[in-house]
């Protein structure tokens, strides 16, 4: 077994279990598991070798790090270290910065409780998953809207 560990700054506020543990979604696969602090689970790299991966968090909302252990049968090149650091990155939102949408909804009558009770939250790839299957799918009905039609021609 090859490991490699990997200490990743988080842009604050950041909660690791917020963002990571929620009883209605997973944060990559549905079996993964969320126990003390820690999330185990796997992906799959673009070279479609398999990890897994142990992440927890050091430090509390304004000053968090995340600490990701990866495991594999057999050792990873560079580029695939970096990749497992990307889509850490990725997953969590550690480098969103989600200030600006504090600040500006930090009044709100209803967004201010949000902000409040899910502090240092960030969508991760839940949402982002979301967004790119929505983007994907217009892409592809724009790309056919602007197609000539055969039939008219």
């Amino acid at each position: 077994m090859c490991t490699f560990t990997q200490e990743l700054d988080a842009v604050p506020p950041f909660s690791f279990k917020l963002t990571v543990h929620n009883p209605d979604w997973h944060w990559n696969n549905p079996l993964e598991i969320y126990e003390k602090g820690i999330i185990w689970t796997a992906l799959h790299l673009s070279s479609e070798k398999p990890v897994g991966l142990r992440l927890e968090s050091i430090g509390n909302v304004e000053k968090s790090k995340v600490i990701a252990k990866v495991f594999s049968r057999k050792r990873l090149t560079n580029k695939e270290e970096n990749e497992v650091v990307e889509l850490v990155e990725w997953g969590t939102g550690l480098k969103e910065n989600i200030m600006e949408f504090y600040e500006a909804f930090k009044n709100d009558s209803v967004l201010k409780h949000a902000i409040r009770d899910l502090y240092g939250m960030r969508n991760g790839m839940a949402l982002s998953t979301h967004i790119f299957q929505l983007s994907h799918t217009c892409h592809h009905l724009t790309k056919r809207t602007n197609e000539p039609n055969p039939s008219n021609a």
